[in-house]
């Protein structure tokens, strides 16, 4: 995800008042927005402006207690490979766009070229 993408903090999305980041796609340029939320451990919210995310990748050296997230701020992406799986984050399960085969090709366009500050997909924390 991190390689294919570039990455962009939003102070205020789409004037909702909600920050976080913004990436985008360097293959076809999609966007998906991850809201700024922290996250729980050991009771305790952590984590203040930023956007933590779950990867798929356990920490095979520590019979799969931890696993590696990613944590995207006004500082940059860190991977963070040592987090506890009980702590609570997001989780990037995104579907894509669902068309048909008989969508016009006009209709594909006019989505492409509609705003491009929109994003294709948009996590809710």
């Amino acid at each position: 995800m991190l390689d294919n993408t570039t990455h962009e903090r939003v102070p205020n999305y789409k004037d909702t008042g909600v920050s976080g980041t913004l990436l985008t796609s360097k293959n076809n340029g999609k966007k998906i927005f991850f809201p700024d939320s922290g996250l729980i451990h050991d009771g305790n919210s952590e984590g203040g402006p930023a956007c933590y995310l779950w990867t798929n990748q356990l920490d095979y050296n520590d019979t799969y207690v931890n696993a590696t997230c990613v944590l995207i701020d006004e500082n940059g992406v860190d991977v963070i490979t040592d987090m506890e799986r009980y702590t609570g984050m997001q989780v990037r399960g995104v579907i894509g766009n669902i068309t048909s085969e008989t969508e016009s090709k006009e209709t594909k366009n006019s989505k492409e070229t509609s705003n491009e500050d929109d994003a294709d997909f948009t996590i809710k924390s």
